[in-house]
């Protein structure tokens, strides 16, 4: 059986490329927060005993009636073998072999039964200084030009994480006589090959990213 997750092959008719790129812009703000252990760079506020986990302490013991198996004896059979005499002679022996059978039975057996008891240690609670994200650069377009923002920073702002992306819309037909049309992502290098109006067959994963389907 093939998973309703293997990339689906679609021939499609391309309408519209566009993209998006972002850049994020980060700047330094002081955080509340708190953890078992106080960073090098942070400014204690306080500190508080708290349950940090759980052990498992032994608190009594209780009777437990368990059903077993066991094999024993149900008969005998009589087994019969032949012994090479040397003499081009053979002497018949005969055994009896037990044949086993298995039978259940109860047997009370006392089982420990355990509590849980918090473990407590110090937390920390303390503001920190970290680079955040504040504000996120985009540009966008419908064509095949992209270029990165600019990002207007103010005094103490970085830029921060760049992200991009680049995306088809295709119409396809689902059923005789039937269109359906779906956005889907691909990488740079694949996207910018293609035209509108192009006919092209795509390879579709179920995240809904594409890519040209090479035969």
């Amino acid at each position: 059986m093939m998973s309703c997750l293997a990339p689906k092959i679609k021939n499609v008719t391309i309408d519209d490329l566009d993209w998006e790129r972002t850049i994020d812009i980060e700047e330094v703000v002081t955080h509340n927060e708190s953890d078992w252990s106080l960073p090098d760079d942070a400014r204690l506020q306080y500190t508080k005993s708290e349950i940090q986990s759980y052990k498992d302490v032994l608190d009594h013991y209780e009777t437990v009636t368990e059903t077993k198996t066991r094999s024993v004896i149900d008969h005998y059979e009589e087994k019969s073998s032949y012994v090479d005499l040397g003499n081009g002679y053979f002497e018949e022996q005969t055994e009896s072999v037990p044949v086993y059978t298995e039978e259940t039975y109860t047997e009370d057996v006392e089982k420990p039964v355990y509590r849980k008891e918090p473990v407590y240690a110090t937390k920390y609670y303390y503001e920190i200084d970290k680079w955040t994200v504040v504000d996120t650069a985009k540009s966008s377009g419908n064509d095949q030009n992209p270029s990165w923002p600019e990002p207007k920073l103010k005094d103490g702002q970085r830029t921060g994480a760049e992200e991009e992306h680049y995306f088809v819309t295709a119409t396809y037909e689902k059923k005789k006589g039937k269109t359906e049309t779906g956005r889907y992502e691909m990488d740079f290098s694949q996207w910018k090959e293609l035209k509108k109006g192009e006919k092209i067959e795509l390879k579709i994963d179920a995240a809904g990213f594409a890519e040209v389907n090479q035969k």
